[in-house]
């Protein structure tokens, strides 16, 4: 309809009349690039808003997950740390028997917390992460994914170390189980080595520093653990409270 009228009024020569009409379909234009523009932006702004909202919740479920590993790495911890105590002075373990059972049943298994990387990924291949004002923030994050991944990595090393102390542990403890069901494990609660039985008596190997040395390396493993979760956790609460809130726009998101 507009074209038509344009055509009538250039064959009529009325170039004040085409001027308004050329002037009403550019506007026409401009407003349809706009509003065109602004849907994608919202529609845009949605999607981020969801996202963030899941890396928060991803961040939230990495944090739980450290924190319930630390608790097992720290009992072990203590545990070898009795034992190692008690060869190094040559008398008999003063700890809790249940504590020094818990790292003897533990002395194969190293902690690893569940790793929630969905949402990152997502608004990394996006490019959602470069409209993130907060550069400290952008560069937080991807430098606790990183080091996570890096720790993941350096755990192969720390497995290797754990099953060479291994081979030396299996020389002087006497293992055993509390029952021969499976029923006996309390799944629910997390024991997963309730059913492991140890027998170790320290006044046996005073003079064996091999032994010394393996149950020193399991008290480095438990430790080395427990510094980098700390590391961790602190740094994913930092994140939280920085994160933008998908509601408001600003805030944090924790």
């Amino acid at each position: 309809m507009i074209l038509r009228r344009l055509i009538e009024h250039v064959k009529a020569q009325n170039w004040f009349a085409v001027a308004i009409d050329f002037v009403i379909v550019v506007v026409g234009v401009f407003i349809g690039i706009q509003v065109s523009n602004w849907n994608e932006a919202r529609s845009s702004s949605r999607q981020e808003g969801v996202l963030i909202a899941q890396l928060a919740d991803d961040l939230r479920s990495m944090r739980k997950s450290f924190v319930f590993q630390d608790a097992i790495s720290r009992k072990a911890h203590d545990g070898w740390v009795a034992i190692f105590r008690a060869l190094e002075a040559c008398r008999p373990i003063e700890a809790e028997p249940a504590l020094v059972q818990y790292a003897l049943a533990r002395y194969q298994r190293t902690s690893q917390a569940s790793v929630q990387r969905t949402a990152y990924d997502e608004m990394t291949s996006l490019g959602m992460f470069s409209r993130l004002s907060d550069k400290k923030l952008k560069d937080d994050v991807a430098r606790l994914y990183a080091l996570i991944e890096g720790d993941d990595l350096g755990a192969l090393g720390g497995r290797t170390d754990q099953l060479a102390a291994g081979r030396i542990l299996w020389k002087s403890v006497a293992f055993s189980f509390a029952s021969d069901s499976i029923e006996s494990v309390d799944r629910d609660a997390g024991e997963f080595d309730s059913w492991v039985r140890a027998e170790f008596d320290p006044l046996d190997h005073c003079d064996n520093l091999e032994l010394r040395g393996a149950v020193w390396e399991m008290v480095d493993l438990n430790r080395d653990w427990l510094i980098r979760s700390k590391t961790t956790v602190e740094d994913i609460d930092s994140i939280l409270q920085r994160l933008p809130s998908p509601q408001s726009g600003g805030g944090n998101a924790r």
